[in-house]
Protein backbone atom coordinates (compact mmCIF):
# COMPACT_ATOMS: atom_id res chain seq x y z
CA UNK A 1 0.00 0.00 0.00
CA UNK A 2 1.08 3.81 -0.76
CA UNK A 3 2.43 5.88 2.17
CA UNK A 4 3.38 9.54 2.42
CA UNK A 5 7.04 8.57 2.33
CA UNK A 6 6.73 6.94 -1.17
CA UNK A 7 4.13 10.32 -2.63
CA UNK A 8 6.41 12.31 -1.28
CA UNK A 9 9.62 10.66 -2.94
CA UNK A 10 8.14 9.94 -6.16
CA UNK A 11 5.76 13.13 -6.05
CA UNK A 12 8.20 15.64 -4.59
CA UNK A 13 5.90 18.74 -6.23
CA UNK A 14 2.99 16.85 -6.15
CA UNK A 15 0.98 19.64 -3.49
CA UNK A 16 2.40 22.44 -5.70
CA UNK A 17 -1.15 22.58 -8.01
CA UNK A 18 -3.47 20.81 -5.12
CA UNK A 19 -2.66 21.51 -1.90
CA UNK A 20 -2.69 18.43 0.35
CA UNK A 21 -3.37 16.13 -2.83
CA UNK A 22 -0.51 14.01 -1.65
CA UNK A 23 -2.14 13.48 1.76
CA UNK A 24 -5.34 13.22 0.41
CA UNK A 25 -4.47 9.84 -1.88
CA UNK A 26 -2.60 8.41 0.88
CA UNK A 27 -5.41 8.57 3.53
CA UNK A 28 -8.35 7.92 1.07
CA UNK A 29 -6.49 4.65 -0.89
CA UNK A 30 -7.33 1.88 1.54
CA UNK A 31 -10.68 2.44 1.12
CA UNK A 32 -11.04 3.17 -2.40
CA UNK A 33 -8.74 0.76 -3.92
CA UNK A 34 -10.88 -2.01 -1.83
CA UNK A 35 -13.64 -0.70 -3.12
CA UNK A 36 -12.76 -1.17 -6.60
CA UNK A 37 -10.96 -4.41 -6.17
CA UNK A 38 -7.59 -3.50 -6.48
CA UNK A 39 -6.13 -5.52 -4.15
CA UNK A 40 -1.92 -6.36 -4.69
CA UNK A 41 0.71 -3.81 -4.86
CA UNK A 42 1.54 -5.44 -8.52
CA UNK A 43 -1.90 -3.56 -9.89
CA UNK A 44 -1.26 -0.44 -7.35
CA UNK A 45 2.16 0.04 -9.04
CA UNK A 46 0.40 0.07 -12.32
CA UNK A 47 -2.40 2.38 -11.13
CA UNK A 48 0.00 4.95 -10.07
CA UNK A 49 2.74 4.35 -12.45
CA UNK A 50 -0.24 5.43 -15.16
CA UNK A 51 -1.19 8.61 -13.01
CA UNK A 52 2.36 9.61 -12.44
CA UNK A 53 2.46 10.20 -16.09
CA UNK A 54 -1.04 11.52 -16.96
CA UNK A 55 -0.81 14.08 -14.50
CA UNK A 56 2.79 14.60 -14.43
CA UNK A 57 2.90 13.73 -10.35
CA UNK A 58 0.69 16.12 -9.70
CA UNK A 59 2.30 18.42 -11.74
CA UNK A 60 -0.10 18.91 -14.76
CA UNK A 61 -3.64 18.18 -13.52
CA UNK A 62 -5.12 19.98 -16.23
CA UNK A 63 -4.26 19.65 -19.60
CA UNK A 64 -2.03 21.89 -21.21
CA UNK A 65 -3.28 23.50 -24.71
CA UNK A 66 -0.61 26.60 -25.24
CA UNK A 67 0.92 25.38 -27.78
CA UNK A 68 3.51 26.88 -30.54
CA UNK A 69 1.90 26.83 -34.29
CA UNK A 70 5.09 24.90 -34.71
CA UNK A 71 4.34 22.42 -32.55
CA UNK A 72 0.36 22.14 -33.46
CA UNK A 73 1.47 21.43 -36.79
CA UNK A 74 3.45 18.31 -35.19
CA UNK A 75 0.64 17.31 -32.42
CA UNK A 76 -2.15 17.35 -35.24
CA UNK A 77 -0.73 17.58 -39.02
CA UNK A 78 -4.25 16.56 -40.67
CA UNK A 79 -5.50 19.73 -38.96
CA UNK A 80 -2.98 22.41 -39.10
CA UNK A 81 -0.71 21.05 -41.89
CA UNK A 82 0.08 24.76 -43.02
CA UNK A 83 1.80 27.32 -40.93
CA UNK A 84 -0.83 29.67 -41.61
CA UNK A 85 -3.33 27.19 -40.87
CA UNK A 86 -1.89 26.55 -37.40
CA UNK A 87 -0.75 30.60 -36.51
CA UNK A 88 -4.71 31.50 -35.23
CA UNK A 89 -4.56 28.57 -32.77
CA UNK A 90 -1.09 28.81 -31.36
CA UNK A 91 -1.07 29.97 -27.41
CA UNK A 92 -4.98 30.01 -28.29
CA UNK A 93 -6.07 26.85 -25.29
CA UNK A 94 -9.87 27.92 -25.67
CA UNK A 95 -9.68 28.27 -29.77
CA UNK A 96 -7.85 24.99 -30.28
CA UNK A 97 -9.45 22.87 -27.50
CA UNK A 98 -13.26 23.79 -29.70
CA UNK A 99 -11.48 23.08 -33.14
CA UNK A 100 -9.78 19.86 -31.89
CA UNK A 101 -12.08 18.04 -29.63
CA UNK A 102 -15.81 19.93 -30.90
CA UNK A 103 -17.71 17.01 -32.75
CA UNK A 104 -16.26 14.17 -31.03
CA UNK A 105 -15.88 12.66 -27.47
CA UNK A 106 -19.62 13.63 -26.77
CA UNK A 107 -18.76 17.58 -27.60
CA UNK A 108 -21.24 19.66 -29.16
CA UNK A 109 -20.13 21.38 -32.21
CA UNK A 110 -20.68 25.24 -32.15
CA UNK A 111 -19.86 25.45 -28.51
CA UNK A 112 -17.17 25.67 -25.83
CA UNK A 113 -17.67 22.05 -25.09
CA UNK A 114 -13.58 20.65 -26.19
CA UNK A 115 -12.48 23.80 -23.54
CA UNK A 116 -14.74 22.53 -20.33
CA UNK A 117 -14.26 19.13 -21.24
CA UNK A 118 -10.36 19.14 -21.72
CA UNK A 119 -8.48 16.93 -19.82
CA UNK A 120 -8.07 16.96 -15.96
CA UNK A 121 -7.48 14.59 -13.40
CA UNK A 122 -5.34 11.79 -12.55
CA UNK A 123 -5.80 10.31 -15.28
CA UNK A 124 -6.87 13.58 -17.81
CA UNK A 125 -10.27 12.36 -18.65
CA UNK A 126 -11.85 14.03 -22.04
CA UNK A 127 -14.73 15.12 -23.59
CA UNK A 128 -17.75 15.26 -22.32
CA UNK A 129 -18.75 11.54 -22.79
CA UNK A 130 -15.78 10.93 -20.44
CA UNK A 131 -16.64 13.11 -18.18
CA UNK A 132 -20.68 12.00 -17.80
CA UNK A 133 -19.80 8.14 -17.61
CA UNK A 134 -17.02 8.92 -14.62
CA UNK A 135 -19.81 11.56 -12.83
CA UNK A 136 -22.08 8.49 -12.94
CA UNK A 137 -19.59 6.05 -11.72
CA UNK A 138 -18.59 7.73 -9.05
CA UNK A 139 -21.72 9.56 -8.37
CA UNK A 140 -20.70 13.38 -9.02
CA UNK A 141 -21.77 15.67 -11.30
CA UNK A 142 -18.62 16.17 -13.56
CA UNK A 143 -20.60 17.49 -16.65
CA UNK A 144 -21.96 20.57 -14.90
CA UNK A 145 -18.57 21.06 -12.55
CA UNK A 146 -15.62 18.87 -14.36
CA UNK A 147 -13.09 20.74 -11.82
CA UNK A 148 -14.51 18.19 -9.32
CA UNK A 149 -12.30 15.50 -10.55
CA UNK A 150 -9.46 17.83 -9.34
CA UNK A 151 -10.63 17.83 -5.78
CA UNK A 152 -8.05 16.37 -3.46
CA UNK A 153 -11.05 14.64 -2.24
CA UNK A 154 -12.23 12.87 -5.41
CA UNK A 155 -9.02 13.11 -7.07
CA UNK A 156 -7.57 9.28 -6.02
CA UNK A 157 -11.13 8.02 -6.71
CA UNK A 158 -11.71 9.76 -10.14
CA UNK A 159 -8.79 8.38 -10.84
CA UNK A 160 -9.22 5.01 -9.51
CA UNK A 161 -12.61 4.28 -11.26
CA UNK A 162 -11.31 5.65 -14.48
CA UNK A 163 -8.49 2.99 -14.95
CA UNK A 164 -11.87 0.63 -14.44
CA UNK A 165 -14.39 1.84 -16.63
CA UNK A 166 -11.04 1.36 -19.23
CA UNK A 167 -10.62 -1.90 -19.02
CA UNK A 168 -6.90 -1.79 -17.32
CA UNK A 169 -7.32 -4.01 -14.54
CA UNK A 170 -6.65 -7.36 -16.35
CA UNK A 171 -3.96 -6.16 -17.85
CA UNK A 172 -2.42 -4.73 -14.52
CA UNK A 173 -3.02 -8.09 -12.79
CA UNK A 174 -0.92 -9.59 -15.78
CA UNK A 175 1.96 -7.28 -15.56
CA UNK A 176 1.08 -6.31 -19.04
CA UNK A 177 1.80 -2.62 -18.95
CA UNK A 178 1.49 -2.15 -23.02
CA UNK A 179 -1.82 -3.36 -22.72
CA UNK A 180 -2.72 -1.08 -19.84
CA UNK A 181 -1.60 1.61 -21.52
CA UNK A 182 -3.54 1.07 -24.37
CA UNK A 183 -7.12 0.86 -22.72
CA UNK A 184 -6.02 4.06 -20.52
CA UNK A 185 -4.18 6.05 -23.44
CA UNK A 186 -6.43 4.71 -26.51
CA UNK A 187 -3.07 4.35 -27.67
CA UNK A 188 0.94 4.02 -26.67
CA UNK A 189 1.69 7.39 -26.21
CA UNK A 190 4.46 7.79 -23.73
CA UNK A 191 4.73 3.78 -23.02
CA UNK A 192 8.28 4.29 -22.55
CA UNK A 193 7.98 6.55 -19.62
CA UNK A 194 5.04 4.87 -18.49
CA UNK A 195 7.44 2.02 -18.22
CA UNK A 196 9.82 3.91 -16.45
CA UNK A 197 7.66 4.99 -13.69
CA UNK A 198 6.37 1.53 -13.32
CA UNK A 199 9.73 0.70 -12.56
CA UNK A 200 9.79 2.95 -9.47
CA UNK A 201 6.90 2.23 -8.28
CA UNK A 202 7.04 -1.40 -8.15
CA UNK A 203 10.67 -1.16 -6.47
CA UNK A 204 9.09 1.60 -3.58
CA UNK A 205 5.99 -0.94 -3.37
CA UNK A 206 8.42 -3.92 -3.25
CA UNK A 207 7.00 -5.87 -6.10
CA UNK A 208 8.74 -8.55 -7.24
CA UNK A 209 8.12 -9.53 -11.50
CA UNK A 210 6.42 -13.04 -11.60
CA UNK A 211 9.55 -14.20 -14.71
CA UNK A 212 11.48 -16.04 -12.33
CA UNK A 213 7.89 -18.40 -11.76
CA UNK A 214 7.68 -18.89 -15.21
CA UNK A 215 9.99 -21.32 -15.87
CA UNK A 216 9.75 -23.60 -13.07
CA UNK A 217 6.34 -25.10 -15.14
CA UNK A 218 8.46 -26.02 -17.99
CA UNK A 219 10.76 -28.28 -16.03
CA UNK A 220 8.30 -29.86 -13.81
CA UNK A 221 7.17 -33.52 -14.37
CA UNK A 222 10.26 -34.09 -16.54
CA UNK A 223 12.05 -36.94 -14.69
CA UNK A 224 13.38 -38.60 -17.85
CA UNK A 225 14.12 -36.12 -19.57
CA UNK A 226 17.32 -34.37 -20.57
CA UNK A 227 16.24 -30.50 -20.51
CA UNK A 228 18.16 -27.77 -22.50
CA UNK A 229 15.56 -24.47 -22.29
CA UNK A 230 16.20 -21.29 -23.26
CA UNK A 231 13.60 -18.97 -21.66
CA UNK A 232 12.00 -16.44 -24.36
CA UNK A 233 13.01 -12.99 -24.65
CA UNK A 234 10.43 -11.25 -22.56
CA UNK A 235 10.90 -13.55 -19.44
CA UNK A 236 15.15 -13.23 -19.52
CA UNK A 237 14.49 -9.04 -20.27
CA UNK A 238 11.76 -9.72 -16.54
CA UNK A 239 14.32 -11.26 -14.75
CA UNK A 240 16.97 -8.89 -15.77
CA UNK A 241 14.80 -5.57 -14.84
CA UNK A 242 13.79 -7.61 -11.78
CA UNK A 243 17.48 -8.07 -10.90
CA UNK A 244 18.88 -4.97 -11.70
CA UNK A 245 16.37 -2.91 -9.82
CA UNK A 246 16.74 -5.09 -6.54
CA UNK A 247 20.56 -4.41 -6.91
CA UNK A 248 19.78 -0.72 -7.53
CA UNK A 249 16.93 -0.74 -4.12
CA UNK A 250 20.21 -1.78 -2.24
CA UNK A 251 22.19 0.49 -3.38
CA UNK A 252 20.25 3.49 -2.79
CA UNK A 253 19.63 2.31 0.37
CA UNK A 254 22.92 2.65 1.32
CA UNK A 255 23.10 6.13 -0.31
CA UNK A 256 25.19 4.96 -2.97
CA UNK A 257 23.21 6.36 -5.55
CA UNK A 258 20.06 8.24 -6.46
CA UNK A 259 16.81 6.65 -7.59
CA UNK A 260 17.11 8.68 -10.67
CA UNK A 261 20.02 6.09 -11.55
CA UNK A 262 17.42 3.15 -11.68
CA UNK A 263 16.13 3.48 -15.38
CA UNK A 264 19.33 4.17 -16.89
CA UNK A 265 20.42 1.15 -15.29
CA UNK A 266 17.56 -1.01 -16.26
CA UNK A 267 17.39 0.18 -19.67
CA UNK A 268 21.46 -0.86 -20.58
CA UNK A 269 20.99 -3.99 -18.83
CA UNK A 270 18.37 -4.97 -20.97
CA UNK A 271 20.71 -4.06 -24.05
CA UNK A 272 23.15 -6.03 -22.92
CA UNK A 273 20.97 -9.24 -22.15
CA UNK A 274 19.07 -8.86 -25.37
CA UNK A 275 22.14 -9.09 -27.34
CA UNK A 276 23.49 -11.64 -25.55
CA UNK A 277 20.24 -13.88 -25.52
CA UNK A 278 20.85 -13.94 -29.59
CA UNK A 279 23.39 -15.96 -29.61
CA UNK A 280 22.72 -18.44 -26.78
CA UNK A 281 19.48 -18.79 -28.61
CA UNK A 282 22.10 -19.37 -32.21
CA UNK A 283 24.04 -21.61 -30.11
CA UNK A 284 21.46 -23.85 -28.39
CA UNK A 285 19.50 -24.24 -31.41
CA UNK A 286 22.64 -25.51 -33.30
CA UNK A 287 23.76 -27.94 -30.27
CA UNK A 288 20.35 -29.53 -30.11
CA UNK A 289 20.33 -30.56 -34.10
CA UNK A 290 23.69 -31.73 -33.76
CA UNK A 291 23.06 -34.19 -30.90
CA UNK A 292 19.61 -35.18 -33.02
CA UNK A 293 21.95 -35.81 -36.21
CA UNK A 294 24.60 -37.76 -34.53
CA UNK A 295 21.99 -40.22 -32.16
CA UNK A 296 19.11 -41.61 -34.03
CA UNK A 297 17.62 -43.23 -30.83
CA UNK A 298 17.52 -39.12 -29.50
CA UNK A 299 14.69 -36.74 -30.37
CA UNK A 300 13.99 -33.23 -29.71
CA UNK A 301 10.50 -32.34 -28.28
CA UNK A 302 8.67 -29.42 -27.89
CA UNK A 303 6.70 -29.33 -24.81
CA UNK A 304 3.25 -29.34 -24.70
CA UNK A 305 3.32 -26.21 -22.55
CA UNK A 306 5.54 -23.96 -24.52
CA UNK A 307 5.28 -21.51 -27.24
CA UNK A 308 7.90 -22.33 -30.12
CA UNK A 309 8.24 -17.97 -31.92
CA UNK A 310 11.39 -16.65 -33.74
CA UNK A 311 13.04 -15.33 -30.19
CA UNK A 312 12.49 -18.44 -28.17
CA UNK A 313 13.76 -22.03 -27.91
CA UNK A 314 12.61 -24.80 -25.78
CA UNK A 315 13.17 -28.30 -26.14
CA UNK A 316 13.41 -31.65 -24.45
CA UNK A 317 15.75 -33.65 -25.63
CA UNK A 318 15.09 -37.91 -24.44
CA UNK A 319 16.28 -41.17 -25.41
CA UNK A 320 13.31 -42.64 -27.39
CA UNK A 321 14.57 -46.50 -26.45
CA UNK A 322 13.18 -45.96 -22.89
CA UNK A 323 9.62 -46.16 -21.59
CA UNK A 324 8.27 -42.86 -21.02
CA UNK A 325 6.56 -41.70 -17.59
CA UNK A 326 2.71 -40.87 -18.32
CA UNK A 327 1.70 -38.50 -16.13
CA UNK A 328 -1.26 -39.56 -13.95
CA UNK A 329 -4.84 -39.10 -14.96
CA UNK A 330 -3.00 -39.12 -18.73
CA UNK A 331 -4.29 -42.03 -21.25
CA UNK A 332 -2.61 -45.46 -21.61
Amino acid sequence: MINLTMMEHLWPNGNDRIPGLREAIVQSAPTIFAKYGIDTDLVIAHFMAQISHECGAGLEVVENLNYSAQRLMQVWPSRFPTWNSAVPYAHNPQALADNVYNGRMGNRAGTNDGYFFRGRGATQTTGRSGYHLLGNKINLPLTANPDLVNDRLNFLECGVADFILCGCLPAAEDDDVRTVTFHLNGGLIGLHEREQWLIRWKHALGVIPQAVAAVEPIMQGRKAAVSDYTPSTDQLVSMVKWAVTLLCGYAISKGWIDDSIVPLAVGAAVSVVTLIIGIWQHTTSSKLKAVANLHPGIEILVPKDVVMTDNSIAAVVRDTTEPQVKQKGSET
